[in-house]
């Protein structure tokens, strides 16, 4: 008897479609870089990781850190935390601008000739010298969406190291590889 009322009150079942949009609001990036470094004509290679934490599909927070490997001293490292505001929307293709302030670390061996007048002009008497000064980095680049979770970021940043009222320009062009840990939306629909 309870089979036959359950047969005869069960409505049949249908899937429910609803058309949601993709809406993104926030997420989490973690990439990785290289490419070349240039500074007072010396050239060499730079790498590093970086992570973001994206505000809002058009707003992130970037903490970078880069290794550059410069002729004209012995060690460079450089970290900055940025702000990049995306100028499109957040699908396939979109350009982007970024700023921030950071640090930028040299060591030197002071009987090398080819140290950058920025850094010879403040060295003490010893073989060695270390050089932490504040930097302000300016860049831009864009977001090429091959995936959901995996975008191509060709970028050019400039790191304006200062110190006694001197400026030393370092300029950086790279490729990230970044993993977007929520899926992002590469076309309007989808």
């Amino acid at each position: 008897m309870a089979f036959t009322v359950t047969m005869i009150c069960a409505s049949s079942l249908r899937a429910q479609t609803v058309d949601v949009p993709n809406v993104w609001s926030h997420g989490t990036r973690l990439a990785v870089s290289a490419g070349t470094s240039s500074g007072s004509s010396d050239t060499g290679v730079a790498v590093g990781p970086a992570i973001a934490w994206e505000i809002t599909p058009r707003l992130s927070i970037e903490g970078i850190a880069v290794w550059l490997d410069r002729k004209d001293a012995a060690m460079t490292f450089a970290a900055a935390l940025m702000a990049e505001v995306k100028l499109g929307p957040a699908y396939r293709v979109g350009p982007f601008v970024e700023a921030g302030f950071g640090f930028y670390r040299s060591s030197f061996d002071a009987r090398r000739e080819t140290m950058p007048s920025f850094y010879r002009d403040r060295m003490t008497a010893g073989s060695s010298a270390v050089f932490t000064d504040p930097a302000v980095v300016l860049g831009g680049g864009v977001n090429l969406f091959a995936a959901r979770h995996i975008a191509v970021r060709p970028q050019v940043d400039v790191f304006i190291v200062a110190r006694d009222s001197q400026q030393y320009a370092v300029y950086t062009a790279s490729v990230q590889i970044a993993y977007h840990f929520e899926n992002h939306p590469i076309t309007p629909q989808r």
